[in-house]
């Protein structure tokens, strides 16, 4: 109720019954438009962030940067969390008769996440109350009354300023737009019309059920860091996936949180605004989303309690380097500092100050893993702006059966300054199922002692092939699969990322920390002299 309340579109009768209307209950600072927008569009600072027009920063541009990681997401979630807390307060309030029940109700409100780890989720795929049309609601007085379900999508009262059609090639050689400029309401995996009618739910969930035994596992890998690496440079490759730190010697990453964060955009909108950065937070699901990214984020502070970002920045060769936000965004200018003292405008504090990193920090503990085998995983460097707008690679099986992907979240060339010139770079992992492993191994024989780990990746190059694919779905291109057809055209080399194959053993001490060790470069997947095909028949 307090959701729909947020984003304007509470029932009349509702309302009166409730003793609220958003333009009363809701300053327009908290609407649901106001706090979507502050992820991207429309460019505009936040009218809940009182600065003099002096105050204001110029050199901006429409990038959503590297920040320092997943702390403004925290900041986010929370925003809107306060809000409807506030809200399920005064509902309490008003209803003096029921206050054991709706009082407890608010007290013991927290903003809700979407685990979209859960184990389950791999058999059940999204919870039916996050794309349910509507929902049955408890009112006062116990009465029920089904609303529109305020999760699944949000309608526009109007369609804000900036917004346009996005058009992109589909796998079936049409078109496929998505009409942001037109659509009165958000959408999930929508068709290429300026009247979709409803999200394709079905789509959705199979998309989520394939995609997340890997997720899965790359939120498993947040939480093999080694307990002796350097503070800053640890949170460094953890909270994103433009890693300043990595030196040419870390042929390999573990998984980021951004990494996954972006996935998900991906998997969840198709079609539809979660997929584009600009319109996310105009979903409904991007705030349950970013909760999980919270959730998961404060899980691993009470891991690696002594890994943040840090002051001093990082080292290169004996020399000092600070990080850096090299894109700019709204709030933070072009190469701006990043460190535990930055500003994470526009959340400030109960003082009026801006939140910092540093106020985000809590929670005292060691953490502890039972699981041991060798750990094989594809390290894929990118270029962030290669394909003029989101995009992703994704891995595959012999059988075609989809392994893993990395997904880029980027903006179309259009909306961009000098973005491709400052070749930026994102680098994510493919996490390689053990079964997979195991099931190559067992065609060496029964006797597989004296088969080497070269003979054993060897084999398993041989068994995967990989797609890049754009945001509207459609395959760009395509390498592997030893007999295929060949392509008609080849990519361009610098469109084209890198795949790197490496594996590694686990360790654990008595009394001490899960990790990581032993690590071995296999090499590029597909061979450096390997080319990428055009029209999306995988290349020898």
């Amino acid at each position: 109720m307090a959701y729909l309340l947020v984003q304007g579109r509470l029932d009349e009768d509702v309302s009166t019954k409730c003793a609220v209307n958003d333009t009363k209950t809701v300053p327009q600072a908290a609407s649901f438009m106001e706090l979507s927008g502050i992820h991207g569009l429309p460019y505009q600072e936040w009218r809940g962030d009182q600065r003099q027009s002096s105050g204001r920063k110029t050199d901006y541009n429409t990038k959503d940067g590297k920040d320092t990681g997943p702390v403004p997401s925290r900041f986010g979630g929370q925003f809107l969390g306060e809000v409807v807390d506030y809200i399920a307060n005064k509902f309490a309030k008003q209803y003096p008769n029921e206050s054991n029940t709706w009082t407890g109700a608010a007290r013991s409100f927290r903003f809700p996440f979407w685990d979209w780890a859960e184990e389950k989720v791999q058999t059940e795929g999204v919870p039916p109350v996050l794309t349910d049309p509507k929902v049955n609601i408890t009112l006062p007085e116990g009465e029920f009354k089904q609303v529109a379900n305020p999760l699944a999508y949000d309608e526009f009262a109007f369609i804000p300023d900036g917004f346009e059609n996005i058009t992109y090639p589909g796998d079936d050689g049409k078109q496929v737009t998505a009409y942001f400029a037109e659509w009165k309401r958000t959408y999930r995996y929508a068709s290429s019309k300026v009247n979709p009618g409803d999200s394709d739910v079905l789509a959705f969930n199979d998309t989520i059920k394939t995609r997340a035994k890997a997720i899965r596992a790359k939120v498993a890998d947040l939480f093999t860091f080694d307990g002796k690496c350097n503070p800053s440079r640890a949170w460094d490759e953890f909270s994103n996936h433009s890693t300043q730190s990595l030196r040419e010697m870390d042929f390999r990453n573990l998984a980021s949180l951004e990494g996954i964060h972006d996935s998900l955009h991906d998997f969840i909108g198709g079609n539809g605004h979660m997929s584009f950065p600009d319109y996310a937070g105009f979903d409904p699901i991007f705030f349950l989303h970013h909760s999980n990214v919270d959730r998961r984020l404060a899980l691993w502070e009470y891991a690696y309690t002594d890994y943040f970002v840090g002051d001093s920045g990082y080292e290169h060769d004996d020399n000092l380097y600070q990080f850096t936000q090299s894109h700019g965004t709204y709030n933070a200018v072009y190469n701006s500092l990043l460190n535990r003292s930055t500003e994470m405008a526009p959340f400030r504090a109960k003082d009026g100050e801006y939140r910092t990193p540093s106020n985000t920090r809590f929670l005292d503990s060691n953490a502890k893993m039972d699981k041991y085998y060798r750990h094989v995983i594809a390290i894929v460097e990118t270029l962030e702006f290669a394909h003029n707008g989101p995009y992703r690679v994704e891995l595959h099986y012999q059988d075609g059966s989809y392994i893993d992907s990395v997904s880029v979240f980027s903006r179309p060339d259009h909306w961009l300054h000098d973005e491709r010139d400052s070749g930026s770079t994102i680098r994510g992992i493919l996490y390689i199922p053990t079964e997979i492993i195991v099931e190559i191994a067992a065609t060496f024989g029964n006797d597989q002692s004296n088969v080497s780990l070269d003979a054993l990746m060897t084999k398993l190059r041989d068994s995967l092939h990989a797609t890049i694919v754009n945001g509207a779905g459609k395959r760009i291109g395509a390498i592997g699969l030893p007999g295929s057809n060949r392509g008609t055209g080849v990519l361009a080399k610098f469109t084209t990322p890198e795949i790197t194959l490496v594996s590694g053993a686990a360790s654990e001490a008595y009394d001490g920390d899960f990790k990581w060790f032993g690590w071995q470069d296999h090499g590029p997947l597909f061979g450096r002299d390997r080319q990428w095909s055009t029209d999306g028949v995988p290349r020898a």
